[in-house]
């Protein structure tokens, strides 16, 4: 079976998600009797976020995935003597014979039994790509056998072949899904290229460098983070110091001024993309963060003309023993004057139009999505907001398109995905826009907050891919869900947004309006023009 795959563009938001995401519903996955394409996870995540422990505990959760194997923890350096002697034996004859070719090298490490066999492709596969790491050696040290590091490599490559690549391929499909491969910290010479060895082979592959830089293979993603941590360990149990806000805000805020004019004057980033990141919080901080402006939470950061706003994308499910308290909390956000309250469903219309003609039109002489396309378009409703926030709605647009985030429907292709997250963005609310023209991105973060429950409607699939947008925009998105039913998780991955599960469910429970209530939220409401019946 020919096996084709390339790598899959991650961030700092979806990289440990994608990494445990089988390869079958990543996007541009096809599987026919001849062959199997897929998104490769390749990436270096350098350096450290400014909230340290939501990061440790985010790689303690991640090595707890089925599949997801940590090898700089659990790297298994044994070999039998008999083929450790059979190695030596190898090494000696190409000392002796320094113009032996690679592949007849390898045809005398086939005969004495020193590399595992198979019975399908991978026989032939592993051959080659173990060629093609020992022609890049070669290639880096201009010397092949007689390099100092050759014995050891050979080795090294030797025997984790056998301790891990041997059983993964035992333990994975290779067809829908593979091994899942993290290393943390610096690498050695052997590691280094058995990671490439690895990749090459079409495993996922997460290099984690708190302290440096280390893209080891060109195609590789980069996730980089604004601080360098020098002697960190990978967590091998849930970090237990917590990194305040405050500390964190305090540091973020400092390299910010330093890094532009020392003053972020109003409106100073309206020029900027607007691009937002998910908060993973606690139940109690989405009060405190939800009235926290956009510039003191923690990962806000402005660079290479993107402004990254982290906010809320939560569901919350249930009802705690304090009624009193809960409402409280939802009334308070709801009072707040940058937001917006959703109680019926579905508030979006669905775009059941053809729109394949305006996604072939907006596509550039790449093949991808173009900005100043879309903007051109003349479908383009937001010719009258400021040219900041219109390249904001369209570069969202365009990542929700290149790396769907919705659900893909039974029998739906990737190619139909990207047209129907397209034909919804197309038709975002125009009052949405008229927000974001109000958004000053250091500023109070505009939020959505939504109340369902089992007699106010049902959301729809279109909600689902107007809230990504919102997400994608920088606005905050709350949703409680008294009941604990599934709504948003029937067409959004669990993984993309915070769950919180509060003390019980409770079922027919209607919305309780403040005893005062303000005729401003109305206004805003039928402002904003979503949907009510």
């Amino acid at each position: 079976m020919l096996r084709q795959f390339q790598v899959l563009a991650v961030n700092e938001v979806d990289w440990a998600f994608r990494l445990t995401q089988p390869i079958s519903s990543r996007p541009d996955y096809i599987h026919t009797e001849e062959r199997v394409q897929y998104q490769q996870v390749v990436v270096n995540v350098q350096g450290v976020p400014y909230d340290e422990t939501a990061y440790y505990q985010e790689l303690y959760e991640l090595s707890l995935q089925q599949g997801v194997t940590i090898l700089s923890e659990d790297l298994d350096k044994t070999i039998p003597p008999e083929r450790f002697q059979a190695l030596q034996k190898m090494y000696e004859l190409v000392q002796k014979q320094p113009t032996l070719s690679l592949n007849r090298f390898v045809a005398f490490l086939d005969a004495e039994h020193l590399l595992p066999r198979y019975q399908n492709d991978w026989q032939r596969e592993l051959r080659l790509q173990f060629i093609t790491i020992l022609q890049q050696f070669e290639q880096d040290k201009g010397t092949r056998y007689t390099h100092p590091d050759f014995r050891r490599l050979l080795l090294d490559l030797i025997k984790w072949m056998w301790n891990h690549i041997d059983p993964w391929l035992k333990q994975f499909d290779m067809v829908t899904a593979t091994p899942s491969i993290v290393w943390f910290g610096a690498l050695t010479t052997s590691q280094h290229y058995f990671l490439r060895y690895c990749i090459n082979c079409g495993f996922d592959v997460a290099l984690i460098t708190p302290n440096e830089a280390a893209v080891i293979v060109p195609t590789m993603s980069v996730v980089s983070y604004p601080t360098m941590q020098a002697d960190a360990q990978f967590p091998t149990a849930p970090p237990k110091q917590q990194t305040t806000v405050a500390y964190g805000a305090q540091r973020e805020i400092s390299t910010i001024l330093g890094g532009e004019d020392g003053y972020l004057a109003p409106w100073s980033l309206r020029e900027h993309e607007a691009h937002g990141i998910t908060l993973r919080t606690t139940y109690n901080e989405i009060e405190i963060l939800g009235e926290q402006r956009a510039l003191v939470r923690p990962g806000f950061e402005v660079k290479q003309h993107q402004v990254t706003i982290p906010v809320l994308f939560t569901k919350i499910s249930g009802v705690t023993l304090d009624e009193a308290s809960y409402w409280a909390q939802i009334h308070r956000l709801v009072a707040l004057d940058h937001a917006t309250l959703i109680e019926q469903f579905p508030f979006q219309e669905e775009n059941r139009a053809n729109n394949q003609y305006h996604y072939t039109q907006a596509l550039g002489r790449d093949g991808k999505l173009s900005i100043d396309k879309i903007l051109a378009s003349n479908w383009w409703q937001h010719t009258h907001l400021h040219d900041g926030v219109q390249r904001s709605i369209a570069a969202a647009m365009i990542r929700l398109c290149e790396a769907p985030r919705l659900k893909r429907l039974a029998g739906e292709t990737d190619d139909a995905l990207r047209l129907y997250t397209f034909s919804q963005a197309m038709q975002m609310p125009r009052a949405v826009g008229a927000l974001l023209q109000r958004y000053d991105y250091t500023q109070d973060v505009p939020k959505i907050i939504l109340y369902n429950n089992e007699i106010n409607g049902e959301l729809s699939r279109a909600d689902a891919a107007t809230l990504l947008m919102l997400n994608e925009l920088g606005l905050d998105i709350v949703l409680f869900n008294p009941a604990g039913l599934n709504d948003i998780e029937r067409y959004i991955d669990k993984a993309q947004f915070d769950h919180h599960l509060l003390d019980e469910m409770r079922f027919n429970y209607a919305y309780r309006a403040p005893q005062t209530k303000s005729s401003l939220t109305d206004v805003f409401k039928g402002f904003l023009g979503f949907r009510r019946d």
